[in-house]
């Protein structure tokens, strides 16, 4: 995926710190999906209105909870056409955290990091209380507002003027909150102490690309990590650039960033070797100039001391039309995708993730409708059953076999 779309999807971000991190953020594990074309359309249903054609794959591994199901049945050759799909989820379809998305605090508004899929952070990483206040949510469907109250707390060795937990009572888990209006910092060693960003962040995961030829993806252990992190606080008193043009380089290298005390997910910090330092850690392109010679010396130190990384599972997609709908389950038959119809299955698929349980809550499916789901295998001793998924968006199929996610 391009930084551009995953930029745009989190929101808040300046035009111009969009353009110019163009082909810099990447997300965690995604380069085995891009040398598959059948991944695209994953990333462009996550990411933006933006049409890809794909074909079916099947594949099959071995892992710790077991071995995944060989589905080498014969299929249409047609492709997959797709684009996002919006849906404005009723109330009680919503997390918590999307319910109430903003907070007010200390003057400030601020904004879950985590929402829309509920993740949250242990208690363990959170500090003392440090306010309290009432959430207002909005019900588009009834025209009805909600309140809540809440509960902030400090997260551990974070600047709270930038992040802090948030506790919403009734309710037992602790979210992240960013601040809404991007904070001010002077340096970039003032930008790493103020988040924890050494301690929270390893740089284990990465992405090189020379001369805009393509991405490589490699392992670095905490150790080099930790040591591209003492080369990186050399330049601590490297200033904030407000204007990033010309900032890329012919060479970086990009470290996919998840830290579940900073809600950070899937987010990203380029070195290029022209000198610049990219990070959007806060949901914003934050710049800072380190000098050719300084992130030569990182680059090269990193791709001395990378390791190959290990394959990883691919995503995988069911494609049928929906047969049963249950509680907790749907069912879905994939005979519209076979070449040969009698190689048809009918799938029980679980709904054990947010995206999945409320198409069903939320009275979206029905039966007969055409449906794509993304999940995560199918186990070798349950092969009509899927338990893995992780989405689920409406689709259809073309007279000329092409199933289509509308928008």
């Amino acid at each position: 995926m391009k930084s551009r779309n995953i930029l745009d999807s989190m929101g808040y971000i300046d035009d111009d710190m969009i353009e110019d991190a163009e082909r810099n953020f990447r997300k965690r594990g995604k380069s085995v999906w891009l040398k598959c074309v059948c991944a695209a359309v994953f990333l462009l249903l996550i990411a933006a209105a933006a049409f890809a054609v794909v074909p079916m794959f099947i594949r099959s591994e071995t892992e710790n909870n077991g071995v995944f199901w060989v589905d080498d049945r014969p299929r249409n050759d047609n492709g997959i056409v797709a684009e996002e799909a919006a849906i404005e989820w009723p109330w009680n379809c919503r997390e918590v955290c999307e319910q109430f998305p903003e907070i007010r605090y200390n003057g400030a508004v601020y904004t879950t990091r985590t929402g829309y899929t509920g993740e949250d952070i242990s208690e363990n990483l959170t500090g003392k209380k440090i306010g309290e206040g009432t959430a207002q949510g909005y019900d588009v469907y009834e025209n009805e507002e909600h309140y809540i109250e809440f509960e902030v707390y400090e997260i551990k060795k974070v600047d709270s003027e930038r992040f802090v937990a948030v506790k919403y009572d009734g309710y037992d888990k602790y979210y992240v909150f960013f601040r809404h209006e991007k904070t001010s910092v002077k340096t970039l060693g003032e930008f790493i102490t103020s988040i924890n960003f050494s301690e929270y962040c390893k740089l284990t995961d990465i992405y090189y690309e020379p001369d805009y030829k393509g991405e490589l993806h490699y392992a670095l252990s905490d150790g080099d990590s930790a040591a591209v992190w003492q080369m990186i606080a050399r330049y601590s008193d490297s200033e904030l650039i407000s204007d990033s043009e010309n900032s890329d380089g012919q060479k970086a290298v990009s470290f996919a960033l998840n830290s579940e005390a900073l809600g950070a997910y899937n987010l990203s910090l380029s070195v290029y070797d022209n000198g610049y330092i990219l990070t959007n850690i806060e949901n914003y392109g934050y710049y800072f100039y380190i000098g050719a010679e300084g992130a030569d010396e990182i680059i090269n130190y990193v791709l001395d001391h990378k390791t190959d990384t290990p394959e990883e599972k691919e995503p995988e997609f069911l494609i049928g039309t929906v047969t049963e709908i249950g509680d907790d389950y749907i069912k879905v038959d994939d005979t519209v995708m076979m070449k040969n119809p009698d190689d048809g299955i009918e799938f029980t698929v679980y709904a054990n993730h947010t995206r999945v349980k409320r198409y069903i809550t939320g009275g979206f499916l029905k039966v007969g409708q055409t449906v794509l789901i993304e999940h995560g295998g199918i186990y070798s001793d349950e092969p009509t059953i899927v338990r893995t998924a992780t989405s689920l968006y409406e689709a259809y199929i073309t007279d000329n076999g092409e199933a289509i996610i509308p928008e």
